[in-house]
């Protein structure tokens, strides 16, 4: 079952990167949005990289801070930009930190089709234009919470299919995932609309996701 899971989680993510970027014009980017999705992507990766151990108990959780950085993406750039950023970070930090080839295949499928469906549902609700209004704010947070339940389903189905319940899964950590990625969230769309007015505002990305790591808010 966790070979089937894993396979359709690979399938479904390459499809929908395959889907985005063979658009015409998916990754002609003006010179503020490329600056967005080549900061962002190098946070992401970071944050990979060196994740954010949470520990509960007897058990550790490694957090990364992929709901901030999608909103950004989300409001600021192209859709096959996201996706390249996120594809590129996973894959990057999964070579860089030596995970199992299966492991980092999954990984890499998961948030691939985490993204591409969050893109869909943002998009659905509003394409954000120069100015970012309400409606393109609203479809940056229903994308985020797109990707943290696509995210979660698809891990939680792993374990699963390995042994586990889903009560095991859920019951421990889904409100915590869920404050925290709504954090995430939050941080986010605050900085895009600053970014939105002024494009140097981005200075403030990593200050302001290492005062939320500090606050334990991530």
């Amino acid at each position: 079952a966790s070979r089937w899971i894993i396979g359709l989680t690979v399938a479904g993510g390459l499809s929908g990167l395959a889907l985005t970027v063979t658009r015409p014009d998916s990754l002609r980017l003006t010179g503020d949005q490329w600056l967005v999705t080549v900061v962002m992507g190098l946070l992401s990766l970071f944050v990979w990289c060196r994740p954010l151990i949470v520990f509960r108990g007897d058990h550790s959780q490694a957090v990364q801070f992929d709901e901030g950085f999608l909103v950004v993406l989300l409001l600021l750039t192209r859709p096959a930009a996201t996706l390249v950023a996120f594809a590129l970070a996973v894959l990057v930090a999964q070579m860089v930190r030596r995970r199992p080839a299966v492991k980092s295949v999954f990984n890499l499928g998961m948030v691939l089709l985490s993204v591409s469906l969050a893109v869909a549902i943002s998009r659905s609700v509003a394409v954000p234009g120069s100015r970012l209004g309400l409606a393109a704010v609203i479809g940056a947070a229903a994308g985020a919470v797109t990707y943290f339940l696509v995210s979660t389903v698809m891990v939680s189905s792993l374990l699963v299919s390995m042994g586990a319940t889903w009560r095991e899964c859920l019951s421990d950590d889904f409100l915590p995932q869920t404050a925290s990625s709504g954090a995430g969230a939050l941080v986010g769309i605050l900085l895009a609309l600053d970014i939105g007015v002024d494009r140097w505002s981005i200075v403030l990305a990593v200050p302001l996701y290492q005062v939320i790591a500090g606050l334990g808010l991530y």
